[in-house]
């Protein structure tokens, strides 16, 4: 105590105010983690968190907060490669504990941060043989196919995975053309070449996985021609991509010259091409399915013109819209639907105004990705043609249903815990854009508000390392129907695995 009031006094700290300060440590090796960050957090009436004070670890890996009000504090800390950690988990991805501080005291949190998971394994050739410089790529195990990390074999065949979140992966080679000109086509771990078959790899945090030895079918490898055309006037080269759901190639060639992609196996395939060093808007997109050698040629052209009508509840003005590009490799970062936005596939992304649901989103002169919905597709698709003009309708719908409740852990109410809303229905789910997730309040409450009519699944927990109707089942999630306009009440108990 005599050392903490010294160290008040040397930085000149305020002694009636209560302190919060502790040290980040690796949950593994127990080493100080420098340059964490870590941020206070209250509850908030309704449900949620609210961000009080942040603070950077410094390189013993303490960190300090001074001059706190009176009240109960939830202590996160974060760094990349991670899982967030909070002062009181009894496990990776487990709930943490308020530190509650008054008057003048002095609380201690040690902070343990768990990595992320990894994969690894050995890739081979039909002798057991390591195979260098192979791509592997990690799925989310569900469909669409989705990349969530890729590594490489070193000269032994051994790859390696990295920052992984917990859940259930398949493992997948890409095409790889042999010194002899024989191909190994894409096979997903142990040996397959579809998903039906192919095993799942469950990821752990602090852990890796190993012995995900693949050794690749073999059969015919090809190579696609093409010749980039029409670059815009101050261009003189350009970046053309293939791209599939293994990955991307890319090559950077001159205007008017061919290029070339080897070693493909047969797949769908997005062809992308865009200036260098250009300030005009130009880009080329196109999609093929692909078995054997074949020509296709890359001619950018203008940007698409695009036109966003929003109608319904609480779209007077201005309404803020923003798009992210999806390719079958996945997504990029959201962007401002208002900025030029090229060719391709597009999701359309909002955020309703209190009350009212995204009730359809339809685009004329453009072409929705329809043949591609799935349940792991959660947002509408747009694709927008070179050089054309796409009229894109947005349509709200209002007097939205409502979800509200408390969340109790045996006779306490569970405070910040989180609580999951998940439409079954998957046109639902791409109008709600995924399941919905919020943290409970001071007094166990939440409430979801925005919800379009359909049946839902809802539980509290956090043993679930993937929320989909099949966990969500198993767990015994409660079963809602609403209908438009309604007010549902529904108080659940904590589930724990």
């Amino acid at each position: 105590m005599t050392r903490l009031w010294m160290l008040t006094v040397a930085l000149g700290l305020d002694l009636a105010a209560a302190i919060i300060h502790g040290v980040v440590i690796e949950r593994a090796t127990q080493r100080p983690l420098a340059r964490s960050q870590v941020r206070l957090e209250v509850p908030v009436p309704g449900g949620g968190l609210r961000t009080v004070a942040t603070a950077t670890v410094n390189r013993s890996g303490n960190y300090w907060f001074p001059s706190l009000a009176d009240g109960a504090y939830l202590v996160t800390a974060t760094r990349a490669g991670y899982l967030p950690g909070r002062y009181g988990q009894t496990r990776p991805t487990g709930p943490g504990l308020f530190v509650a501080v008054k008057g003048d005291e002095a609380a201690f949190a040690e902070l343990r941060l768990a990595r992320l998971g990894a994969i690894t394994g050995r890739i081979v050739d039909e002798n057991h043989v390591g195979l260098a410089d192979v791509t592997v790529v990690a799925y989310p195990a569900r469909l669409p196919l989705r990349i969530e990390g890729s590594g490489r074999s070193d000269d032994r065949g051994v790859f390696r995975i990295a920052r992984l979140r917990p859940g259930r992966y398949w493992v997948r080679t890409a095409a790889i053309e042999l010194e002899d000109q024989s191909g190994l086509l894409p096979t997903f771990f142990p040996l397959s070449n579809g998903t039906q078959d192919a095993r799942m790899v469950k990821v752990e945090a602090d852990r890796d996985e190993t012995d995900v030895d693949i050794q690749p079918l073999p059969g015919r490898l090809f190579t696609v021609t093409g010749t980039l055309q029409r670059c815009p006037p101050d261009a003189g080269s350009g970046k053309v991509s293939l791209v599939s759901d293994t990955g991307t190639k890319e090559l950077v060639v001159g205007c008017e010259t061919g290029f070339e992609f080897r070693g493909l196996a047969p797949n769908n395939y997005e062809l992308h091409a865009e200036p260098v060093n250009s300030t005009h808007n130009w880009a080329s997109f196109s999609e093929h399915f692909l078995d054997r050698t074949a020509q296709v040629n890359a001619a950018m052209t203008p940007f698409p013109r695009v036109r966003v009508q929003v109608s319904g509840v609480g779209t007077e003005g201005k309404f803020p819209v923003s798009v992210r590009r999806k390719s079958l490799a996945g997504g990029a970062p959201p962007r401002s639907l208002w900025d030029a936005i090229g060719p391709g596939y597009w999701e359309v992304l909002l955020t309703p105004p209190a009350g009212s649901y995204l009730a359809s989103v339809s685009a004329g002169m453009g072409r929705m990705r329809a043949n591609r919905l799935s349940p792991a597709d959660v947002a509408p698709e747009i694709r927008l043609e070179p050089e054309s003009y796409v009229s894109i309708d947005v349509r709200l719908a209002g007097n939205a249903a409502m979800v509200e409740g408390t969340v109790k852990q045996g006779v306490n109410f569970s405070i910040s815990t989180p609580v999951y809303l998940y439409p079954v229905d998957a046109d639902v789910r791409r109008r709600m854009y995924g399941y919905r997730t919020m943290l409970t309040g001071p007094k166990g409450e939440f409430k979801f508000d925005g919800v379009a009519p359909g049946q839902y699944l809802i539980l509290s927990t956090w043993d679930l390392d993937e929320i989909d109707e099949a966990a969500l089942t198993g767990a015994g999630a409660r079963s809602l129907t609403l209908g438009q306009g309604q007010r549902e009440t529904a108080d659940l108990t904590l589930w724990e695995r």
